[in-house]
């Protein structure tokens, strides 16, 4: 089990070090450091989004099961995604 959302960045910028913070009471789950600005500055965006994208990712997984389009070529991926995510 991963820490719970939100996650949120506590730092400065990544080419210094940021911190991506979450949980009650708040604690660091991930620094970026030593990554050129832009890089890292969205590195730092897109892990303290992880949390909300994978259960973005699982509700329309459970939304396209639910109207029978399992099928669909993204169903797939999706799903792998969500394994790997979650480390299975």
């Amino acid at each position: 089990m991963y820490t719970p959302k939100p996650w949120i960045n506590k730092g400065k910028r990544a080419a210094t070090g940021s911190k991506i913070c979450g949980g009650s009471p708040l604690r660091v789950v991930a620094t970026v450091n030593d990554i050129p600005r832009g890089e890292g500055d969205a590195n730092v965006c897109l892990i303290a989004a992880a949390p909300e994208l994978l259960e973005a990712l699982e509700n329309a997984i459970a939304q396209a099961e639910f109207e029978g389009h399992a099928f669909r070529p993204w169903h797939g991926e999706a799903k792998s995604v969500i394994a790997k995510a979650k480390g299975e």
